[in-house]
């Protein structure tokens, strides 16, 4: 067997068609019983029968870009592998990294970890989740800790804590979700035990990792009990939608603010909560299949003030969703939704109800503005008038403004919804439209559009500057939310081009710049007035190192914008004229390739930004070669979450580099 082997692999190997028959394109058949390797054909004919022997294919060398890339994509790799939680934040407590050891409180955040066991040191450190935010790219301490899932439930004081922070300071955002007074800690564990676990997570916010580590507990709790065992409660649907309220601290380690709402809009239509007009009349067999497809409570009626206001605070935040990411259909608005408010408006159970039934209300309006005016839904074939749909949205809005109660006048985020509900009616001006939706004298009612979003813009940043930063700490996702597309909206307006559009008017009426330095300061100081001692929660340090970024990047894309195409034009003849001199002096007569600036210097059209000392290039920065240009200290510093490395005020001149910040996209 071996010589029969080795004989094997020593004969000489051919392909299986000859040359004659390869050529021919026919079948190559040996001929039987034949000593020589001659086929039919080639013996037929007389030929000789040439058989070439195969050659092995070789593979192209990967390109020295593709190797850089790797190269890069494997430091990244084995930084987030090697990196321990506890290093690269100085502010960063012990108990991070013994993750069998979680701290409890504040006060022991500071005390020295005890001397981790054999098994403690050898047991593989979790993996850290993609670090991506909902719409933006900026991470604060993005290493997830996990917590054993009974933290959930801490002891009845902490509980009560927790408790009395959601009832004082965190319900008076979100009406939806309302604690009796009388309801004890004991009460909720026996009858909403979720609701409760989602409290305890949205008001812990003294240790922001804790909070996010309470928060993967959360996940994994509610994906037991709803896609697991299947249950479906009342219980569950709050606690969700107070979770999502508050979600905005989980945006940058477990973004899930589009499954969760599904989530609770699934549990809207499984408990019966939602219910269309034909459902009123229905047959048994429609029943029936209504209840093998949802569940046995799929056909019930809504019963508490609790099921109403959770039906309303699901539409509530799928409107929000919608007008903030753009991406999301918000649940549809019925009659069944005006007969649930005016239910609340008459019994009137809390003072919040009104506020409440307001808020939808003026959601009810942007659902219509999501229909009538998709900013990204129009075609060459699109003969929809827009002026139209924007005069008479308007005016539902004034209507809207003048309805409003003068206690509910005097609330300021009722009015950060309004203004962002007017950004939201008139940034479709911003947008170039198809030729059919204009008409008449469309150019100058654009004009007026773009006027009205940027008073309406820049009147919001007004009264979100009027809440004292003492709340920001205790303030919901929303807001937040409506802040990002307002910087959006305020930055394209500075820099936008368009016929009779005064730039340099709407640039000092803005003030973007002195904007972002304000919010910027208002949200350091966050962290030292917060309504509720703060211990280790620098999420709001972080959101005015976005801010402070924002700034830097707009001024350089307004100087992009102005000089950008003359610095070009003015490059590219320079080139030309020293190409020129150089043929000329050879004396070939042929045009010489273009000479660069003397040591790479730039045309005058990038962007410089100072990352770990060295300046970085980020002009016609390309998915290619993106991560050439951030050098390895870049890499290092955004696998421990810490940002300072960013030398904003270095950038300077203009880019065409796409920014996603704060959950918005520039472009």
């Amino acid at each position: 067997m071996a010589d029969s082997s080795n004989t094997a692999a020593s004969a000489p190997q051919f392909v299986r068609a000859c040359r004659s028959c390869a050529v021919a394109k026919t079948k190559c058949v040996p001929v039987a019983g034949a000593a020589s390797s001659d086929c039919e054909r080639c013996h037929r004919l007389k030929r000789v029968c040439v058989r070439d022997a195969p050659s092995q294919r070789k593979r192209k060398p990967p390109t020295a870009k593709n190797a850089r890339l790797e190269q890069k994509l494997d430091q990244l790799v084995t930084l987030l592998a090697s990196n321990p939680p506890g290093q690269g934040r100085a502010h960063q407590s012990s108990s991070s990294t013994t993750p069998e050891r979680p701290q409890h409180t504040p006060s022991t955040t500071n005390t020295a970890p005890s001397e981790p066991s054999e098994s403690a040191q050898t047991r593989p450190r979790p993996s850290s989740p993609p670090i991506s935010g909902e719409r933006g790219a900026f991470s604060a301490r993005p290493v997830l800790v996990p917590c054993d899932p009974s933290e959930l439930e801490p002891d009845d004081a902490r509980t009560a804590e927790c408790l009395f922070n959601y009832r004082t300071y965190m319900s008076k955002y979100f009406p939806f979700v309302i604690i009796p007074a009388d309801a004890t800690v004991q009460t909720l564990r026996d009858t909403k035990p979720f609701l409760l676990k989602a409290i305890v997570v949205v008001a812990s916010i003294q240790d922001l990792a804790k909070q996010r580590a309470l928060g993967h507990a959360l996940m994994g709790e509610l994906t037991t009990q709803l896609l697991v065992q299947g249950r479906r409660s009342v219980d569950l649907l709050q606690g969700i939608l107070v979770w999502l309220a508050w979600y905005h601290v989980h945006f940058f380690t477990n973004p899930q603010t589009t499954n969760l709402l599904q989530l609770a809009v699934g549990l809207v239509i499984d408990l019966g909560l939602k219910r269309g007009a034909r459902a009123y009349g229905s047959e048994r067999l429609e029943r029936g299949i209504t209840r093998s497809a949802h569940g046995e409570l799929a056909n019930s009626e809504l019963h508490t003030s609790d099921e109403r206001r959770a039906l309303l605070g699901c539409f509530y935040l799928s409107t929000i969703v919608a007008q903030w990411a753009k991406r999301y259909d918000s649940l549809r608005y019925s009659a069944q939704f005006a007969d649930v408010c005016r239910y609340l408006e008459e019994a009137e159970e809390y003072p919040s109800d009104r506020y409440l039934v307001y808020l939808v209300r003026l959601q009810c309006i942007v659902q219509r503005i999501e229909r009538k005016v998709p900013i990204d839904d129009f075609t060459a074939d699109t003969m929809i008038p827009i002026a139209m749909f924007v005069k008479a949205l308007h005016g539902e809005l004034n209507d809207f403004k003048k309805s409003l109660p003068a206690d509910l006048a005097d609330h300021p985020t009722m009015w950060l919804h309004y203004y962002s509900a007017e950004i939201y009616l008139y940034e479709i001006s911003l947008s170039s439209l198809p030729s059919t939706t204009q008409y008449g004298d469309y150019t100058y009612r654009r004009l007026e559009m773009l006027n009205a979003c940027m008073h309406a813009a820049r009147a919001f940043i007004d009264t979100y500057h009027q809440i004292p930063p003492s709340h920001y700490i205790n303030m919901p996702f929303m807001h937040f939310a409506q802040l990002t597309s307002t910087i959006i909206a305020l930055s394209k307006l500075t820099r936008l081009e368009c016929p009779g559009w005064d730039q340099a008017y709407a640039q000092e009426f803005i003030d973007f710049g002195g904007i972002m330095m304000k919010t910027s300061a208002r949200y350091e100081e966050a962290r030292t007035v917060a309504e509720v001692p703060v211990a280790d929660n620098p999420l709001f340090t972080f959101f005015a190192r976005k801010l402070r970024f924002i700034k830097a990047w707009n001024e350089a894309k307004q100087k992009g914008t102005e000089q950008a195409l003359e610095a070009r034009e003015d490059s590219r003849r320079a080139k030309a004229a020293k190409a020129a001199e150089a043929a000329t002096a050879s004396g070939s007569g042929t045009p010489a390739a273009p000479v660069s600036g003397a040591a790479g210097k730039s045309d005058g059209a990038s962007l410089n930004v100072n990352i770990g000392g060295e300046p970085m290039q980020l002009e016609h920065i390309g998915q290619d070669d993106i991560f050439e240009q951030l050098d390895p200290t870049f890499w290092q510093e955004w696998a421990t979450g810490d940002l300072t490395m960013w030398d904003a005020d270095a950038m300077q001149q203009s880019c065409n580099w796409s920014f996603e910040g704060m959950g918005g996209g520039y472009q």
